[in-house]
């Protein structure tokens, strides 16, 4: 305990003499960086004058010490805090970029030429499912499927086992065509949706991204350099 005890040491032991018991408490008491605090109240606990972990409290000497606190001039430490927040935002968005790019180059880019091959395929169902035909030939299956086991049964007992076998399939055929018509009209969006977004434009958005990433990774570092650094300065006060 022979060393010398400057302002701040002194204004830290005021604060916890009147009641200011937690770290973070007392930081912001003296208007100081709490890394700061944080490092001299741990000196303070090795030397003596300071005991207690999560409400501090002093010994003898740290009483005999202890000022009224005063609030000092602290410079925040280690640069600027929202120069930082930038930097790893930036980083995120630079790192989502890179993927994406990598992404459409690999992956979306083949799959999208191969599927646009079926362009004209799934166009001519889309239009035949879709087409007044289709559409009548449906109603009446789901009109005769009711009736279809009678049907068939009767047919049957006339001797005609083929037509009845071609009568009995009406239900399933009405639920085959409205399952092709749905998958037609869902293929149909999906080719929609892909002529929105050709690779190329895909692409072209990554790359904003990985622009985007590294101006605010340069703003962030910029803000950082220019941040004043640590530094206590005993308050003329």
């Amino acid at each position: 305990m022979s060393r010398k005890l400057d302002a701040l040491d002194r204004a830290i032991l005021g604060s916890i003499r009147i009641g200011i018991t937690k770290t973070e408490k007392v930081a912001r008491s003296l208007n100081a960086d709490r890394a700061i605090v944080k490092g001299r109240i741990g000196r303070l606990k090795a030397e003596g004058y300071v005991k207690g972990f999560w409400s501090l409290t002093l010994t003898d000497t740290g009483f005999k010490e202890a000022e009224p606190p005063k609030i000092p001039t602290v410079m925040k430490s280690g640069g600027s805090t929202g120069g930082g927040f930038l930097i790893g935002i930036g980083f995120m968005i630079l790192l989502i970029g890179f993927g994406a790019t990598l992404f459409v180059e690999q992956h979306y880019r083949p799959m999208y030429h191969e599927a646009m091959g079926w362009k004209e395929e799934v166009q001519t169902l889309y239009a035949m499912t879709n087409s007044p035909a289709y559409e009548s030939t449906l109603t009446l299956l789901e009109g005769m499927a009711p009736y279809a086991s009678r049907i068939a049964e009767a047919l049957r007992l006339l001797g005609l086992g083929e037509v009845a076998g071609l009568i009995g399939w009406v239900p399933e055929g009405a639920d085959v065509m409205r399952e092709v018509r749905s998958a037609s009209r869902r293929a149909y969006v999906y080719f929609e949706l892909l002529e929105e977004y050709p690779p190329d434009r895909l692409l072209q958005y990554s790359q904003l991204s990985v622009i985007g990433g590294v101006a605010l990774m340069t703003i962030g570092t910029i803000l950082r350099v220019r941040a004043p650094k640590l530094a206590f300065v005993k308050s003329e006060l």
